[in-house]
């Protein structure tokens, strides 16, 4: 195995470990919003239906802002349109 070849898994093996790192923290933050105020599930498999998965991780991500901070979810739209947009980019 080359050092070139190594390097050039290092942004796939770092995209992974963010996503993997993101989807447990989002799991954790739902299930914590879910104690608190009844909330819709699936929070980790929505990002995996195909055509769901452009509106349902919003959705959820708002459930859990909207209960643990108790503030408008403009912000999290805002995200969700970034990414969005960085997706079909």
């Amino acid at each position: 195995l080359s050092l070139d070849l190594g390097v050039s898994y290092l942004p796939l093996l770092s995209l992974i470990a963010t996503g993997i790192a993101f989807l447990t923290w989002f799991s954790r933050a739902h299930a914590h919003a879910s104690l608190r105020a009844p909330i819709s599930g699936g929070p980790v498999i929505a990002w995996f239906i195909p055509i769901l998965s452009l509106w349902l991780p919003y959705q959820r991500m708002a459930d859990v802002w909207t209960v643990v901070t108790q503030r408008p979810k403009g912000i999290v739209l805002t995200w969700w349109a970034l990414w969005l947009a960085q997706s079909f980019v």
